[in-house]
């Protein structure tokens, strides 16, 4: 028998991740069947007296009733949810580390992803771009305005502006020092974004990450699932493009998972039929899933709020965030955290060889067994 899984977002703003007046994206789901969601949702109307039979988060977080009814639906649907939270902004610095850092590492990427390299190198990127002035901040912008029409002719304007020829305090500085030495292998990749057309508009876009971690995750929960999410552009994109991960899905039975940062991940679901996109109007199982996005997103940008408090720890005592969600790690930069000597020393490494012409890759297991032994590195 299949799951019913109704799924909404708040704070989308598309492509546009430096947004600073919505600087989180939530994606909820929620395990219920449409009779059950339709219960709920006329109980919660009846019991708070609100004047409209349609739940929009947006609308209830304005009042103190509406504040009720959330909290009301919070403990009852809270224990059937899961939740994909997302740092816009750090997001940005992982879609850079992705696009800037994964090609040329590709061939050895097991190694940087064991060691957490890439959220070690977005966190830093995150944090320095929280000073607005900073070179970070500066980076992403360009970044994020190149990535929305990807062009391998675009990306190549970050090759424009001078490069330090000397190692510098800034993080955003040495990435760029690191793009410049891999521009080749960089531009190949956008290359491939390029030629994906509509779909490779959306690739700073997180919704279909966040929809197939999610269903990644009840997946586990449930043998075959029936997945109904609010109309959405690209989603809409990547359900129907070809192939599509998502329709690979329906009807799949077996279970994969994969060893991911010492972490054994699902990767594989079963789909009932097609992800269906439908009108909240129509759905009480959306309205459901709305009203929590909305209700954490509020919380998240006014944590003095009673209520906010109070869903913060609501979603924390139910586990309903999930673990693939897109938050930054501050322990990644805590100088006193094992292992993060070895990530500055790493980083440096790679920064050095690129301004240097040296490949990145070669004798890097070496290195990073002995990082403090002497070197010396010739340009070939």
């Amino acid at each position: 028998m299949s799951q019913s899984i109704y799924c909404d977002e708040s704070g989308f703003t598309g492509t546009n991740l430096s947004d600073r007046e919505q600087p989180f994206f939530v994606y909820a789901s929620v395990a219920i069947s449409e009779t059950a969601a339709a219960e709920i949702v006329a109980k919660v109307v009846r019991d708070f007296k609100l004047q409209s039979r349609e739940l929009k988060g947006r609308v209830l977080v304005r009042s103190e009733r509406g504040k009720r009814a959330l909290s009301s639906l919070f403990e009852q649907c809270l224990g059937r949810s899961q939740i994909v939270l997302v740092n816009k902004l750090y997001a940005l610095a992982c879609k850079l580390f992705e696009y800037v850092f994964e090609p040329p590492l590709a061939d050895k990427s097991s190694i940087f992803y064991d060691l957490s390299f890439h959220k070690f190198v977005s966190t830093l990127l995150f944090a320095e771009a929280g000073i607005p002035t900073a070179p970070a901040r500066k980076l992403l912008n360009r970044f994020e305005v190149l990535m929305r029409a990807p062009s391998a002719g675009g990306l190549a304007t970050l090759f424009d502006h001078p490069v330090a020829k000397r190692r510098t305090r800034s993080v955003a500085k040495e990435v760029l020092a690191f793009a410049h030495g891999q521009r080749t292998a960089i531009i190949d990749e956008l290359k491939t974004i390029e030629s994906l057309g509509k779909l490779g508009r959306w690739t700073l876009d997180v919704t279909d990450a966040a929809l197939y971690s999610l269903l990644c995750h009840w997946g586990t929960k449930f043998d075959e699932l029936e997945v109904f999410c609010d109309e959405s552009k690209p989603l809409s994109t990547y359900l129907t493009a070809e192939p599509s991960l998502f329709a690979a899905m329906v009807g799949r039975k077996d279970k994969q998972y994969i060893e991911l940062g010492g972490k054994r991940k699902p990767v594989t679901f079963c789909l009932a039929r097609s992800v269906s996109l439908v009108n909240s109007a129509s759905s009480y199982g959306i309205q459901i899933a709305d009203a929590i996005a909305s209700g954490l997103s509020y919380a998240l940008k006014t944590r003095g709020d009673a209520a906010a408090k109070e869903w913060l720890a609501a979603v924390d005592k139910h586990s309903a965030l999930n673990g693939d969600s897109i938050v930054p790690e501050q322990d990644l930069i805590d100088h006193t955290k094992p292992g993060f000597e070895l990530k500055v020393l790493l980083f440096s490494e790679l920064v050095a060889r690129s301004r240097k012409g040296i490949n990145v890759l070669e004798g890097i297991e070496t290195f990073m067994r002995f990082p403090f032994a002497p070197r010396l590195s010739r340009p070939r």
